[in-house]
This record gives C-alpha cells, sequence and structure tokens, in this order.
C-alpha cells in the first residue's frame, strides 16, 4: 500500500505544480472577456480538486492526523462543485447564450444552491449529512446529502456538456473532431471521480493526471484551435454591422477561423492580404485593385492566432493626396511673397541709400503743398477777375507773382532732389 501512497505521492506532487504553473502563466496573458474569466475559476476549482489529492496523500505519508485529512477531503469537494459551477456559465459564454449567461438570478440561484452545499460539506464534522463516517484509512459512510450532491455537480456539468456540443454541431468544421476533444475534459474527470466514489477503489490515484489532460484538451480547443465561437451571439451582431473587415487566422497554418460580414467583400484579396499582414502591431496602408486599404494586425486569445483588422481608406487617401496638393501650391504662393519682399526689400534699402532722403522727402512735400495752394489762390483770383473786368489788373499781377514764385519753388525742389542721384 505504501508503495501506491509514494506513487501517489509524486504524480499528484508533479501535476500540482505543473497545474499551478499553467494557471499563473495564463494569469499573464490576461483578457477583458468572461470566457477567459470563467476559464480561470474553473481552473482554479480542478486545481482545488488535484491538491485535495495531495493533501491526502501527505495525510498518508507524513501527517497521519484525521483532521487534516477531512479537511483534504472537503477541499476537493468544494474545489469539484465550484469548477463544475463555473463551468456551466463558461459553456454557456462558448454557446454564445449571453443572456442565459447573464441572468442574475440563474447566477444567484446556482451559487447558492451550490454554496449550501459546500457549506454542508464543510461543516459535516457537526452534522454528519455528507458522510456518516469520515475516518482516515477506513471505509466510509455517505450521509443523506452526498446522493444529491453527485446528482447536482454531475447535472451542471452535463448541461453545460450538452450546451457545448449543441453549439459545435449547429457552428463550425471538423465536428466529429472537436467534439472528441472536447469530451475529455468533462468526460475524464466525471467518470474517474464516479469511479472511485462508487467502487472506493483508491489505491492507485489517476484523477491529477486525468484532470491535466483534460484542462489542457479545454485550452487547446478554445484558445489555440479556435475550435468553439469565441464570439457571443450579441457582440457578433455587432461585428456584423462593422464596416471594417475582422479575420481571425493562424499564421502558421494559414486557416481562417472567424470573419465577419464586412471581410466577403475582400475574398479575392484576402490570400495577399494575410501574407502580408505582418507582425502583432503593424500597420500598413497597401492598394489592392482599385481600393486602399489599412490592415491592423493584433495577437488573439493567447498569441497563436492573429486578428487582423482590414479598413477601406481609399477616400481618406484621395483627401490626402487633395491636401498635399494644396499644401505644395500654397508652399509655392508662400515662395513668391517671400520673393516680393525681398524685392521690396531691396527697394527700400535703395531708397535709404539716397542721400537726405527724408529732408528731399519733406522739401518734395512742402513744394507739392506750395503748389497745389498757389493753384488755388490764382484759380479764385481769375474767377474774381472775371466778374469785374475793370478792375482786373491787381488780381491778374499777382497771379503772376505767385506762379513766378511757385516756379521758383519747384525748380528749387528739383535741383535739390537731384543732388546725389547717378
Amino acid at each position: 500500500m505504501n508503495g501506491y501512497r509514494i506513487a501517489n505521492f509524486v504524480m499528484q506532487a508533479v501535476c500540482v505544480l505543473l497545474h499551478l504553473l499553467f494557471i499563473i502563466g495564463f494569469l499573464r496573458r490576461r483578457q477583458s472577456t468572461p470566457i477567459w474569466r470563467w476559464f480561470v475559476v474553473v481552473t482554479a476549482g480542478l486545481f482545488m480538486l488535484i491538491s485535495g489529492r495531495f493533501f491526502e496523500s501527505v495525510a498518508y505519508l507524513f501527517l497521519p492526523f484525521n483532521a487534516f485529512y477531512t479537511f483534504a477531503v472537503y477541499w476537493q469537494f468544494v474545489g469539484t462543485t465550484y469548477a463544475t459551477f463555473s463551468y456551466l456559465f463558461w459553456n454557456l459564454h462558448l454557446a454564445g447564450l449571453e443572456r442565459a449567461a447573464e441572468s442574475k438570478a440563474l447566477r444567484i440561484g446556482l451559487f447558492s444552491v451550490s454554496t449550501a452545499l459546500c457549506l454542508v460539506i464543510c461543516t459535516n464534522h457537526y452534522s454528519g449529512l455528507f458522510y456518516k463516517k469520515l475516518v482516515m484509512g477506513e471505509s466510509v459512510v455517505h450521509g443523506p446529502v452526498h446522493t444529491p450532491w453527485i446528482v447536482w455537480v454531475y447535472g451542471m456539468l452535463f448541461v453545460g456538456y450538452v450546451i457545448s456540443v449543441v453549439n459545435i454541431i449547429r457552428k463550425g468544421k471538423e465536428k466529429i473532431k472537436r467534439i472528441a476533444v472536447f469530451s475529455m475534459f468533462p468526460l475524464f474527470p466525471a467518470i474517474a471521480a464516479l469511479i472511485r466514489s462508487v467502487t472506493g477503489v483508491d489505491e492507485l490515484d489517476y484523477t491529477p493526471l486525468v484532470v491535466a489532460i483534460s484542462v489542457f484538451c479545454m485550452y487547446l480547443i478554445v484558445f489555440r484551435r479556435n475550435y468553439v465561437n469565441l464570439i457571443p451571439q450579441s457582440m457578433e451582431s455587432a461585428l456584423e454591422q462593422t464596416e471594417s473587415a475582422l479575420v481571425v487566422y493562424e499564421p502558421g497554418s494559414g486557416e481562417v477561423t472567424y470573419k465577419n460580414r464586412a471581410a466577403e467583400a475582400y475574398a479575392e484579396y484576402l490570400p495577399q492580404i494575410l501574407r502580408d499582414a505582418g507582425e502583432p502591431g503593424d500597420v500598413r496602408e497597401k492598394k489592392f485593385g482599385p481600393a486602399t486599404l489599412r490592415i491592423r494586425v493584433s495577437e488573439f486569445g493567447d498569441g497563436a492566432s492573429r486578428l487582423v483588422t482590414v479598413t477601406d481608406v481609399t477616400s481618406l487617401t484621395e483627401q490626402r493626396s487633395r491636401l498635399e496638393e494644396e499644401i505644395v501650391q500654397r508652399d509655392e504662393a508662400v515662395r513668391e511673397l517671400e520673393d516680393r519682399r525681398r524685392n521690396i526689400d531691396a527697394y527700400l534699402e535703395a531708397l535709404y541709400q539716397i542721400p537726405d532722403l527724408k529732408e528731399k522727402q519733406a522739401l518734395f512735400d512742402a513744394t507739392k503743398e506750395e503748389a497745389v495752394q498757389a493753384f488755388a489762390d490764382m484759380k479764385d483770383n481769375m474767377d474774381r477777375a472775371a466778374d469785374d473786368i475793370a478792375e482786373c489788373g491787381p488780381l491778374l499781377h499777382e497771379n503772376i507773382e505767385k506762379s513766378e514764385t511757385t516756379l521758383a519753388s519747384v525748380r528749387k525742389a528739383v535741383a535739390r532732389m537731384k543732388e546725389g542721384s547717378v
């Protein structure tokens, strides 16, 4: 018997460590999706199951205390209860049944019953409702709640399993392969636990190994191979209405696992688009036929798949081209204005080099004002002389003097302006 205990201890220790490392590694790839969150809860519940089996082996080999042994038994039953509870809601999300998966009444009801059964299990040493007799190394005697617990837990497991199988049958390809791989999770641990519960055979504990295989199959089918639809129906209907094409594919095989309705418009160019998509984080624009497409690549799931977003930016490209042409034209206009400004600056510089420019400008303005005033006065005298021809002599004489004076001022100004000019 000790040989079996040692073999169980070694196998369970390895499985517990690998399971824990798997959970830690999976948590590092955090995703804000209900499928991801429920999967974490499922694997945590299964970790409680196999760690409980490990605690049993520790009790038999190193800590032969019945209290520690009963704790190990209760621990694994609680983990199994919440693992199957989470498994049911996980499958509801996988099948796209968002209304049922998000129903508060359904969650509260199933959680309340599961928690009540867990409370009965954890207080069994007071009530004896789950086990009438639970003594280390002796045959167990089941209580009245044990059978209802089995019906409840396996009922949730069966319902969740049926929901996923029906969803696989209704959608996608490779149905037989997908169903076979998906069935490994609920059937293997369930059959193993059922055999152990009914027969009481406990020499070689193969439950941790079965759970490890089952969890890996569950991870493989959902997060690596995308054998089920990860997009809920409520989101899928919204994605179908988007103008951007969304494509999920595997870089290794080039297999497309999902594409929305908008992607059908690019079916002719889709293989080339995926070949030229690049690595996660890449964004590029390329012309396919008459359209210019912007292609963005992101990681999908655990990183084994790629999400490619294709957006038609033809109109934006044309607008950008027109804008660039307009910028070129405005740059040319600016350069022309700069040339004119430089010519004006050169002209002003030449003017500033004329000697006594300010004095000459003032003389020119004064001479101009004198000439305008002289002409106004002479016109006034002529008008007065026309009204009185007999007395016009003095007025005409005054005009002659004004014209001679003004003419002298103009000649003087012209002579002054010519000084220093070439």
